[in-house]
């Protein structure tokens, strides 16, 4: 962990993480959050094809969650703008 992350890496080791691994969840370059896998038995040195992997499913990962906030916002929008029939006489 870098320097500035010594809160962080206290945290981990009293949980007894002895090795991870973290990919950023981003969309259009915006970092939206992490992924993170850790492994408390044993070090692990962590395969670049399995990183690979993960870096993958955390750009499918934020893309889903992108579009599900997008939805969620479209049905909030479609909810307040719905016309209502004018009332027959």
């Amino acid at each position: 962990l870098p320097s500035g992350a010594a809160a962080d890496a206290a945290v981990l080791q009293r949980l007894g993480v002895r090795g991870g691994v973290t990919v950023p969840l981003t969309v259009a370059g915006e970092v939206m959050g992490a992924l993170s896998l850790g492994t408390a038995r044993k070090d692990f040195e962590w395969p670049e094809e399995l990183v690979s992997r993960m870096q993958i499913f955390g750009e499918v990962l934020a893309n889903l969650l992108t579009r599900q906030a997008a939805a969620r916002r479209e049905r909030v929008r479609s909810s307040r703008t719905r016309r209502w029939p004018a009332p027959t006489s």
